[in-house]
C-alpha cells in the first residue's frame, strides 16, 4: 500500500512539472514583449521652481499699531483736545442717539438762504443744519450741499484723550 502511494505522489508530481514546461509561455512571453514595447508612458516634465524674493521686515519704519492715526481705520490726521472734552457739557440733540452709519441722507432743502440737510432715522426725517450735532460721537454739522454733509466727530482713543476727526454722510444714491 506504501508502494501505490508513493507511485500515485510520483505520478502527480511528474503531470505538474509538465504543466509548468517552457512551451506553453513563450506565446505569452512574445505578446508581454509586443506590448510593453508599443507602450510609452508619457510623463511631462517638472515645472520650474518658482523663485521667491526675500524682503526685509523693519518694524521701525512701520506705524505704531496703538497710534491714534489708526483709530476706527481713519487715515485722516486727528486733533487732539487733551484729556477731557467739552462737548458733554451741552445738551444733547436727537440725532445723537443714532450711531452715523444708521442714519441717512435723503435729501437738502433751502429756507430763507440756509441749507438744511434731510436725514432719516427709523423711519422718521430730521431736518439738520450746520451747527446741528449728529451721530453717536458728537459729530457736529459744519458743511451742507447737495450731495453730502461734512461733520468734525469727537472721539476718545485707547489712551483716554479726546480726538476730532473729519466724517461724511453721503446722500443716498449720489454718485461721485
Amino acid at each position: 500500500m506504501n508502494m501505490l502511494r508513493s507511485n500515485m505522489m510520483l505520478l502527480s508530481l511528474s503531470v505538474t512539472l509538465l504543466g509548468c514546461s517552457n512551451d506553453d509561455t513563450v506565446e505569452l512571453d512574445a505578446w508581454m514583449r509586443q506590448v510593453h514595447s508599443q507602450s510609452h508612458a508619457a510623463i511631462p516634465p517638472l515645472p520650474e521652481p518658482t523663485v521667491f524674493m526675500s524682503a526685509m521686515y523693519d518694524a521701525h519704519a512701520l506705524d505704531e499699531p496703538c497710534s491714534v492715526n489708526k483709530f476706527d481705520g481713519f487715515p485722516v490726521a486727528m486733533t487732539s483736545l487733551g484729556s477731557r472734552s467739552s462737548h458733554h457739557k451741552r445738551r444733547r440733540e436727537p440725532l445723537e442717539n443714532y450711531p452715523l452709519d444708521s442714519l441717512l441722507m435723503v435729501g437738502t432743502v433751502q429756507k430763507a438762504g440756509v441749507m438744511h440737510a434731510l436725514l432719516q432715522a427709523e423711519k422718521m426725517i430730521h431736518q439738520v443744519m450746520i451747527g446741528n450735532y449728529v451721530g453717536s460721537n458728537g459729530g457736529r454739522v459744519v458743511d451742507i450741499d447737495e450731495s453730502a454733509i461734512r461733520l468734525i466727530e469727537v472721539v476718545q482713543t485707547a489712551t483716554g484723550e479726546w480726538m476730532e476727526r473729519e466724517a461724511r454722510l453721503e446722500l443716498r444714491g449720489a454718485y461721485k
